[in-house]
């Protein structure tokens, strides 16, 4: 992002073009859903001529695929390196990710998807958003297998760090666990984040983990 300095003292926020333009579809796709925007909208609410739109992006598809990369691949990386560099006991680094997928605050840690302008996105509309990406888009199906299988690795690593410091049972196999937590998280995020919002989280997120610390038989 390119940031001038003016004489008399003021900022001016030089963003560019293409980012900008990605941010407003991604926006409007949360607020509206990917299918019903339209490129009249993002033009009107990026504020830029349609032919800048058309300039950076050859059609929906080519925006999509932006999005997918800066608001879902990017928000996979920043994950995963905030769960690798917290360094708790297995229960609260789980807690940790739970509370990540929901886009909120554990313990000082910044979770949220924020905008260029900071402002944050609701996770509730965010995974609303991928569901309705994944069912309606077929082609862009390889993504989200893609991730899958990437988060499917990550629980691994995650597993064999606390088998090597001896916290968990070394001879539990580590893709049975990893598969455990990918599918307990997976649910978790449908039905917490998707579809059941007025769930007691703390009893529900409790619940969940306890039941993976149980099978693994956390040492003390």
């Amino acid at each position: 992002m390119n940031i001038s300095l003016f004489f008399n003292g003021g900022f001016f926020m030089n963003i560019n073009n293409k980012n900008k333009i990605g941010e407003v579809a991604f926006k409007l796709s949360i607020e509206y859903g990917f299918d019903n925007m339209t490129i009249k909208q993002i033009q009107d609410e990026a504020n830029v001529s349609v032919g800048a739109v058309y300039y950076h992006f050859k059609d929906k598809n080519d925006i999509l695929d932006y999005i997918i990369d800066i608001y879902i691949r990017n928000e996979i990386k920043k994950f995963k390196e905030n769960i690798r560099n917290y360094k708790g006991s297995l229960p609260k680094k789980l807690k940790l990710l739970f509370y990540h997928y929901l886009g909120k605050d554990f313990e000082e840690t910044n979770c949220s998807i924020r905008l260029l302008n900071n402002e944050m996105i609701n996770h509730t509309e965010y995974t609303l958003f991928l569901l309705g990406i994944y069912h309606h888009y077929p082609d862009f199906r390889h993504y989200f297998h893609e991730f899958n299988m990437d988060m499917l690795n990550f629980y691994k690593e995650i597993v064999d760090d606390f088998k090597k410091n001896n916290e968990i049972r070394r001879e539990i196999d580590t893709e049975d666990i990893a598969i455990q937590i990918f599918t307990t998280v997976s649910g978790f995020i449908t039905l917490w984040g998707g579809f059941q919002p007025n769930l007691k989280l703390e009893k529900f997120m409790d619940a969940n983990i306890q039941m993976i610390c149980d099978y693994v038989e956390i040492k003390d």
